[in-house]
């Protein structure tokens, strides 16, 4: 043993011995301890969904969604395994375009993302595409749009 060592459990115990053959006289020494919980890390949240995270620590889950128009690939729920590393029991998934438009009904809050080009969707192979998109508010409100990114090719793209 020496000064400024950590040591950490593997489980929820931790046995000290201090043994001196000396009545008097004999060493001294003085530690620190403190409980602590292992925990998983934040999951990222999947590009065009989100993430919800009921708790970082074994036991708890993470459920995944996606936006409008986009679809889970992978798992939905991980769990936050209890392990000498604790992990969640499975990648955060990926959102995959499934549709090109649609309607969005009771509109409150929510992101709308172009498709994918062709190679990762599942669009046909055709040199076109065209979308449309209806986003209809409860009666009474208001929509008001942000366009976060726009970067369209000004001959091809309206």
């Amino acid at each position: 043993m020496r000064e400024g060592q950590v040591i950490r459990s593997s489980t929820n115990q931790v046995q000290i011995y201090y043994r001196s053959l000396r009545q008097t006289d004999h060493g001294v020494f003085s530690l620190h301890y403190q409980a602590f919980l292992l925990s998983c890390l934040f999951p990222l949240s999947p590009e065009g969904g989100g993430v919800t995270v009921t708790d970082i620590h074994p036991g708890g889950q993470a459920h995944f969604h996606c936006d409008p128009g986009f679809q889970v690939r992978g798992h939905e729920v991980a769990n936050c395994l209890n392990m000498t590393q604790p992990h969640w029991s499975s990648p955060e998934p990926q959102c995959v375009a499934v549709s090109c438009g649609g309607w969005i009904r009771n509109a409150t809050v929510g992101r709308i993302f172009s498709p994918p080009p062709p190679s990762t969707s599942n669009h046909s192979n055709s040199n076109n595409l065209s979308c449309h998109w209806l986003l209809e508010a409860k009666e009474g409100h208001r929509l008001h749009l942000h366009f976060e990114r726009v970067a369209l090719d000004e001959d091809n793209d309206k």
